[in-house]
C-alpha cells in the first residue's frame, strides 16, 4: 500500500466523517426501532426491503455533502466577525488564531513547540486564501485586504475538491516538500515526504515504516509517478500524486460508503438487510448519516451543559443540602438515541 497526502481541511471538519466500529448496547428501545425503519427505508429507494451500494452511496454524499456545508458555514459565519458576509484574512486570523490588537499572530501565547506548525498552517492558509480569492478573474488586494464570500470560502476550506483549485493545492504541497524551490520534486525529497507520512501515521496508529517500506517508494517514484520518466515530478505528476484522477469529480461520501458498505456486509451477497445494521446501528449511523448524528451528538451535549449549569446553581444556592440525581434525568446512555430528535 502506497502513502498519499492526506486531505487538508477536509479530514478535519467532522469527527463524524471517519468510518469508525463503536460498540453497541444490547438493548433498543421502541424508539430506538422506529429509527432504525425510518433510515433504512430513506436509503431504500426502490422498497425491495435491501440497500444495495448504489443506494447507500448515493444517500451518503447527498448527507456528507449537506453536512460538510453546514460545517463550512458554521466556520465562515464565525470568521465574519462584523457580519458583512465576507471574511477578510485578518478576520480569519482573529477568529482562529491568538491575536495582538493589530490583527497579527501573537507567537508569544504559543509554545515553542507549536510555534513551527503554527507558522507553517499560517503560510498554507494564507496561500488558499489568496488562491481562493483570485478565482474567475477577481483581482485581490495586497495582504490584509484580502476578503471572501461563501461561495470562495468553500474554495478555501476544501481546495482539493474543487478543479479550481488543484493548482493551489499544488502549489501548498511544493512549499511543505520542495527544499531546492525549483517547483519540481526530484525522488529525495519524496521520500522524504513519504518518511514524514509513514512518521506521522505512526503517532496515530502505531505503524511504522520499515526499509522495505521505503525501498518501495524509492522503486515506486521511478514506476509510477514520474510519469515521463524525467527523474523528476511535475506539476501534473504531483497532481495525480496528492489528488489521484479517480477521486477529482468524486463527490464526498462515495469512498466511504464503500467502506461502511463492506464492513456490514458481513454475507458478501452486495446487499444490507435490517438484520446487518441493526447490531452495528451506532457505527452505520454515525457514517451513514452524519447530519442526523451530529444533531444527536449536540443534543446531548446541551443536556449535559444544562444539567451542569442547574446542578452549580442548585449547589450555590443550597450549600448545606445534599443533593443526588438520578440517572433518569433526561441524559442519555452514549449508545442510545435521545427521544425527542426527529428525523
Amino acid at each position: 500500500m502506497y502513502i498519499s497526502t492526506p486531505s487538508s481541511f477536509l479530514s478535519q471538519l467532522a469527527v463524524t466523517l471517519v468510518l469508525v466500529v463503536l460498540s453497541t448496547s444490547s438493548g433498543r428501545s421502541s424508539n430506538q426501532s422506529d429509527i432504525i425503519h425510518s433510515i433504512f427505508s430513506k436509503i431504500d429507494t426502490n422498497s425491495d426491503k435491501v440497500i444495495s451500494m448504489e443506494e447507500l452511496r448515493s444517500w451518503m454524499q447527498d448527507d456528507y455533502n449537506l453536512t460538510l456545508t453546514f460545517q463550512i458555514e458554521e466556520e465562515f459565519l464565525k470568521s465574519d466577525l462584523n457580519g458583512d458576509k465576507e471574511v477578510t484574512w485578518s478576520e480569519f486570523l482573529t477568529s482562529n488564531y491568538a491575536t495582538t490588537k493589530d490583527g497579527e499572530i501573537d507567537f508569544t501565547r504559543y509554545k515553542k513547540s507549536e510555534l513551527e506548525n503554527v507558522r507553517a498552517q499560517v503560510r498554507s492558509e494564507k496561500v488558499r486564501f489568496y488562491g481562493a480569492c483570485e478565482q474567475n478573474g477577481f483581482i485581490c488586494p495586497e495582504k490584509d485586504h484580502l476578503k471572501i464570500d461563501f461561495a470562495r470560502f468553500k474554495l478555501f476550506a476544501m481546495p482539493e475538491m474543487f478543479e479550481e483549485m488543484h493548482q493551489v493545492f499544488v502549489e501548498l504541497s511544493l512549499m511543505e516538500l520542495d527544499e531546492n524551490e525549483d517547483g519540481l520534486l526530484q525522488v529525495d525529497e519524496y521520500i522524504k515526504a513519504v518518511s514524514k507520512m509513514y512518521t506521522m501515521r505512526a503517532n496515530e496508529d502505531g505503524t511504522t515504516a520499515s526499509e522495505t517500506d521505503i525501498r518501495r517508494e524509492y522503486e515506486y517514484f521511478f514506476s509510477h509517478r514520474d510519469e515521463d520518466k524525467d527523474g523528476l515530478m511535475d506539476f501534473n505528476e504531483i497532481l495525480n500524486w496528492v489528488i489521484p484522477e479517480e477521486r477529482r469529480g468524486v463527490l464526498v461520501g462515495a469512498k466511504e460508503a464503500e467502506q461502511l458498505f463492506r464492513e456490514l456486509d458481513k454475507n458478501e451477497d452486495q446487499a444490507l438487510t435490517l438484520d446487518e445494521i441493526e447490531p452495528q446501528f451506532q457505527m452505520f449511523l454515525k457514517n451513514a448519516h452524519p447530519s442526523y448524528y451530529i444533531k444527536m451528538v449536540q443534543n446531548q451535549q446541551g443536556k449535559e451543559n444544562a444539567a451542569h449549569d442547574d446542578t452549580s446553581s442548585s449547589q450555590s444556592e443550597h450549600k448545606d443540602e445534599s443533593q443526588s440525581h438520578s440517572e433518569d434525568d433526561g441524559m442519555f446512555v452514549e449508545d442510545e438515541i435521545p427521544e425527542h430528535i426527529e428525523l
